[in-house]
């Protein structure tokens, strides 16, 4: 098995994937899979200003496994990153963190995109997205790891000037 670097995989146009047109409609209180369930869907709770929930899509799209899951849309105001936001009953029951993106399989509940996507590489991609261990592994969280934190950044940035008092 050779891990494939970026520019081996194929280029794909990711700008309809993570617009909140493009995911099914949201659900009424539905309540999640019973625990232990066989073929039962994941349920994801999801948002399209996110970019872990975008990375969770990508991961999604790239193992082809879009059939598994239950893509729930969640709505925030723009004003989440200084407000206080009341989510819906049904987020709440299913992840008690309340944060997004949330995976709600039968038997627990992932509130993390890093650890979402290595549980979907791992028990769903045969660890064809990341490396299952080896210097392949390590260099590619590295990699990860300097994303992150100029996501985080970005997001801190953002949420400054949402504030307003920044020039």
């Amino acid at each position: 098995f050779k891990q494939k670097t970026a520019y081996e995989i194929p280029k794909r146009d990711w700008s309809s994937d993570v617009c909140s047109s493009d995911l099914p409609s949201p659900i009424s209180a539905t309540p999640p899979p019973a625990r232990g369930t066989p073929d039962v869907k994941m349920r994801l709770y999801v948002t399209p200003a996110l970019p872990w929930v975008r990375r969770v899509r990508i991961c999604i799209l790239e193992l082809g496994i879009e059939d598994k899951f239950e893509f729930v849309q969640t709505k925030w105001p723009h004003a989440w990153g200084t407000q206080t936001v009341e989510p819906s009953p049904e987020f709440v029951a299913d992840t008690a963190v309340r944060r997004i993106p949330a995976l709600v399989t039968p038997d627990f509940t992932l509130t993390e995109s890093h650890a979402i996507c290595d549980y979907l590489n791992g028990e769903l991609g045969n660890h064809h997205l990341l490396a299952r261990d080896g210097a392949a592994r390590w260099t590619a969280l590295a990699a990860i790891s300097l994303a992150n934190a100029a996501i985080e950044a970005q997001i801190a940035r953002r949420a400054e000037l949402l504030r307003g008092d920044v020039n």
